[in-house]
Order: structure tokens, then C-alpha cells, then sequence
């Protein structure tokens, strides 16, 4: 059991699965699978309270699942000058904070990773955020678009 930032004590089994290398041309897939319960929802339980048809007991346990799903396909470059490879690359996650309620998450990452050796790459991504029920702070339900570049160089 662990202390989460929301939660008193949280209890959470997860399986996860890797194909491919990361520093391997080819198809790379990582899947995760996560399921557990909230000992106490402290104060998560006002957000949860508010999406459910019955106010929650004082001792609420929610029970909360997510699946998450990344992909990439690395295509080598031998005559592309520095850049040696790019990468479209796909994630999906998707998560329930309250099985009690119909209320899940989903994100979606579409993107593009320029590889500059083994070591240093590029990333463009576009995320989706569609939060269900969940205010985001543009209104319940409304979705969050974002677009990200990041470097990474690794020593």
C-alpha cells in the first residue's frame, strides 16, 4: 500500500507488457493495465461526489481502472545526414477514477519522433484529452488539445 497525493492508502494490482527494444529499428509496444481502490478519497471525494447520482458514505472506497497503450514504428535513415531514423508513435490511455459511475477519461497522443542517433531524438506531439465528465476548467466535458515538442539526449 502507498500513500497517493488524493488518497489516505490506495491498494492497486497492474499488469504490463513490453514488445520490442527501445533502441530497436521496428515495431516497439508497451501496454499497461491498472486496477485498484481508494482506501480513502480525502479529497478527491468532493470531485467524485459531484459525478455520482448518490452522495458518497463516509467511508468511500472508489475503485478506479486505466489502460494505456503506446506504439512506435522506428524507420531507419542511412542517407538522411544527422537524422538517422523516424518514429510515427500513437498512444491511448484510458482511465476510470470511480467504477461506480460511467464517468472515464480518455487521452490521445499522436506524434513523431526524429531520432539523431541512438541517443537524441525530437518529439512532436499532439495530445486529446476528452475527460468525460471531469471539468478540465473549460467546462465539464470539454476537450483539452495540446501541442508539445520535446528534446531528449541521453549521456
Amino acid at each position: 500500500m502507498i500513500a497517493a497525493d488524493s488518497a489516505g492508502r490506495s491498494t492497486a494490482f497492474g499488469l504490463d507488457t513490453e514488445w520490442g527494444s527501445v533502441n530497436s529499428d521496428g515495431l516497439h509496444i508497451i501496454a499497461d493495465a491498472s486496477f485498484g481502490t481508494e482506501g480513502r478519497a480525502g479529497v478527491f471525494t468532493s470531485t467524485l461526489a459531484g459525478l455520482r447520482a448518490t452522495a458518497p458514505r463516509a467511508d468511500f472506497s472508489p475503485r478506479f481502472r486505466t489502460i494505456y497503450l503506446v506504439g512506435e514504428y522506428r524507420v531507419p535513415l542511412t542517407s538522411a545526414g544527422a537524422l538517422t531514423g523516424i518514429g510515427p508513435v500513437f498512444r491511448f490511455d484510458r482511465t476510470t477514477p470511480d467504477t461506480g459511475n460511467d464517468v472515464s477519461s480518455t487521452f490521445i497522443t499522436p506524434g513523431l519522433n526524429l531520432y539523431f542517433g541512438r541517443n537524441a531524438w525530437v518529439l512532436f506531439n499532439y495530445d486529446v484529452v476528452m475527460p468525460g465528465g471531469l471539468d478540465l476548467g473549460r467546462g465539464a466535458s470539454e476537450a483539452v488539445y495540446s501541442f508539445k515538442s520535446m528534446l531528449r539526449i541521453f549521456f
